[in-house]
């Protein structure tokens, strides 16, 4: 989805996290890597969670690990 979309070279140069499941049927786990690679992001891909991890029964593990990156 997003290598049509990054110009080749592009810097970014912002702090950014890429976040994931295995158990999401909408954004393949190849799209997060590529996406954390091309961002040089830190990505974290969990296990049941899913596509909507703001609604997930386990929101509260996401919203620690956001708040853990927002402060580091």
């Amino acid at each position: 989805m997003i290598r049509k979309k990054v110009p080749v070279g592009y810097e970014w140069n912002y702090k950014t996290l890429v976040m994931g499941s295995l158990n999401d049927n909408c954004m393949p786990i190849s799209v997060l890597l590529d996406t954390a690679k091309i961002f040089k992001a830190k990505l974290i891909i969990y296990q049941e969670h899913c596509h909507d991890m703001m609604l997930d029964p386990a929101w509260e593990i996401v919203a620690e690990d956001i708040l853990g990156f927002i402060l580091v």
